[in-house]
């Protein structure tokens, strides 16, 4: 198995592709990079082969792995998690809107959705400052209630949510269509800016 990192070969012992993943990561890392894209036979390497790579060559025959400066990976992560919170944004008022019709079993599907969204951006977070070494916390930025920093903004996340979960577990159902319009909608707009001015901070000057 060849194996190439940024189109350097790689001198792999054992030709496993968990031993080819791990060697490229730590020369990566060497660098001060990230390795990012991992194809096997010019095709990309399954998620599930990445999570738990094999001790064989996986049956390919080349495994060529690109590294990018952590800032610039970290950047474009952040940036695409705006996707994710517009998702969050549909459903929550998909389910706010079945709510206040009364179709109260169907907007739970909704409901979960959104939250699962909410959980997979502020994952987002955590997960790119610990590779940076850095704390969205300390992180300011304009909000459309003005001037914000991380830490405001990563609070008033957690309240949302326990006044969604708090409404649940008493079936209020009106204070749930009014967390989920005002409280989770109003915050959509402050962490969307926060993911910007967080991947601002992580790839200075990147367009």
């Amino acid at each position: 198995m060849n194996v190439y990192l940024d189109n350097e070969p790689l001198r792999v012992e054992p030709p496993t592709l968990a031993r080819a993943i791990e060697m490229a990561r730590d020369a990566a890392d060497a660098r001060g990079r990230v390795v990012i894209e991992v194809k096997g036979d010019g095709v990309p390497v399954a998620a599930d082969l990445l999570d738990s790579p094999p001790e064989n060559d996986a049956g390919f025959g080349e495994v060529r792995m690109i590294s990018t400066p952590p800032g610039i990976f970290v950047r474009e992560t952040l940036l695409e998690a705006r996707s994710v919170l517009d998702d969050a944004v549909r459903a929550q008022e998909r389910a706010g809107e079945q709510i206040q019709s009364g179709e109260l079993e169907a907007a739970l599907e909704p409901l979960h959705e959104a939250l699962a969204c909410w959980s997979l951006v502020r994952d987002v977070v955590d997960r790119s400052q610990a590779l940076l070494g850095q704390s969205a916390s300390d992180v300011r930025f304009t909000g459309a209630g003005g001037e914000l920093t991380g830490e405001a903004c990563i609070a008033r996340l957690g309240e949302a949510l326990r006044d969604v979960r708090g409404a649940l577990e008493q079936s209020d159902w009106s204070a749930l269509a009014d967390a989920l319009a005002y409280d989770l909608g109003d915050l959509a707009g402050d962490w969307r800016a926060m993911l910007e001015a967080l991947g601002d901070r992580a790839a200075p000057g990147r367009a």
